[in-house]
């Protein structure tokens, strides 16, 4: 082990290297996992995992890793990479705030700006509610571009208000209203929520 950088590990249990999957279940149900994960490197489909770098959080790291993709094996909330439920809470917030102030400049109706805060808020809970209780971390990686760090949960945000959006519009105070004219609503409540996503938290 110590040629792969892990040097600082014990070394691999007795009985415990081969990779098979008796092994492996075996070593998921020891006691000190931070000891028995080494049997990770030999295990089938681990060999080029991004979870196997060195330096001091790859045991927490390969924790993480084998607790979300191991059957079987529960999943350690406190190793989730997802965003907290007050962080939501804010979130949606803002969102409200700025679809609604967004809404209002252009139509200068009170009761559309309002509704179209509330939709696309709502939305955007709603989106943030099933990632954060599928525990889905890979929603969460940014775009390596600078004015544009988005994600996918934040491009899933927008969508998701853009389709709460339409419905509620649709069906409120715009129920008279043109088909175009209530898609354009939509479509800026989605872009409200896909920036408050990016840029405010």
């Amino acid at each position: 082990m110590a040629g792969r950088g892990c040097a600082d590990w014990p070394d691999e249990p007795a009985g415990v290297g081969g990779g098979s999957g008796s092994n492996l279940a075996a070593t998921l149900e020891a006691p000190n996992l931070r000891q028995q994960l080494v049997v990770l490197d030999d295990a089938p489909g681990w060999g080029s995992s991004p979870w196997r770098t060195s330096g001091t959080g790859r045991a927490e790291r390969a924790a993480t890793a084998v607790t979300e993709t191991v059957p079987g094996v529960p999943r350690k909330w406190e190793n989730r990479r997802v965003i907290s439920w007050g962080t939501i809470a804010y979130g949606a917030a803002l969102t409200v705030v700025v679809v609604a102030l967004l809404t209002w400049v252009v139509t200068r109706r009170t009761m559309t700006a309002v509704v179209s805060g509330l939709a696309a808020g709502g939305g955007a809970l709603a989106w943030n509610a099933i990632l954060h209780s599928a525990s889905g971390e890979g929603f969460f990686v940014d775009a390596r571009i600078a004015v544009l760090p988005a994600s996918w949960q934040d491009s899933v945000s927008g969508v998701f208000a853009v389709a709460a959006t339409a419905v509620a519009v649709g069906v409120g105070p715009e129920r008279r209203a043109s088909t175009r004219s209530s898609v354009a609503l939509a479509l800026l409540a989605g872009v409200g929520a896909f920036a408050v996503d990016v840029y405010l938290y």
